[in-house]
């Protein structure tokens, strides 16, 4: 049986706590292309408040093509301003980010583990 080891690390940014979580099976890595792609989005949101979609497909040789329709409503009101070629998180959208984010983790449907809550 392959068990699966969950790493965190924060980074505190503009006093936030942010965790970024990385699985890794116990022998070698289970990381798909999908899931560093997925990891590189999280990431550019959580750091930089902004994600392009041009720099995620030259990286990755794709057409950014993934369904942003749940991020409508956080665009709605005002969390975040999406365009043909990026996502910009706003201001009151930053306090927010753990949840912008949530919504390009294929894995967090599929837990059994309980995560603190954001809000």
């Amino acid at each position: 049986m392959h068990s699966v080891i969950l790493l965190a690390w924060g980074l505190v940014q503009l006093g936030k706590w942010v965790g970024v979580f990385l699985r890794i099976k116990k022998q070698g890595q289970i990381i798909n292309q999908d899931d560093k792609i997925r990891r590189l989005v999280i990431m550019d949101l959580i750091f930089n408040f902004e994600l392009s979609f041009t720099k995620i497909e030259q990286t990755f040789n794709i057409v950014f093509a993934d369904s942003l329709s749940e991020l409508n409503e956080m665009a709605e009101d005002g969390l975040l301003e999406i365009t043909n070629r990026s996502i910009k998180v706003m201001d009151k959208g930053q306090l927010l980010i753990r949840n912008i984010c949530m919504v390009f983790d294929a894995y967090l449907a599929l837990s059994k583990t309980q995560f603190s809550k954001t809000i």
